[in-house]
């Protein structure tokens, strides 16, 4: 069964499955190695534009919620603030959509993944952000 998911995974050119912590890359060499009948994917690492925004070692995944009424501000005009935020701190955000919300609350939950510094640097952008908009230091801001 294994031998059949992987021939089928191998079975377009230039696709590399991985997920934030594993490239399977290295998993189909060993089998085609071990003589399973599978070929290797190829060389050239499609995600290699991205290496450099991976954290060594894993990921770190932080999750703050923000009031609903403020997800405006830290979203910008088309996206521009948290793309910013993204940029300029190197994690990925993910905001949950609307209506769902922290359990008993309405605060949207905002995911933000990368290594502990990229965290860190995202989490107090978007503070402050919050913080800007709310006019009062730690009222009602991202917690």
């Amino acid at each position: 069964a294994i031998s059949l998911i992987m021939k089928q995974m191998l079975a377009s050119e230039g696709v590399a499955y991985q997920n934030q912590s594993t490239q399977y890359s290295n998993v189909y060499r060993a089998a085609a190695a071990a003589g399973m009948g599978i070929r290797p994917p190829p060389t050239a690492d499609p995600y290699s534009h991205m290496r450099d925004r991976e954290p060594a070692g894993g990921s770190t995944v932080l999750e703050i919620s923000v009031p609903d009424s403020y997800i405006g501000g830290v979203v910008g005009r088309g996206g521009s603030v948290i793309t910013n935020v993204q940029n300029t701190s190197g994690a990925r955000i993910q905001i949950s959509q609307k209506g769902v919300y922290m359990p008993g609350t309405t605060r949207r939950i905002i995911t933000i993944t990368g290594s502990q510094s990229q965290c860190d640097a995202a989490k107090s952008m978007i503070t402050r952000i919050v913080e800007e908009q709310t006019g009062a230091h730690g009222r009602d801001s991202a917690a």
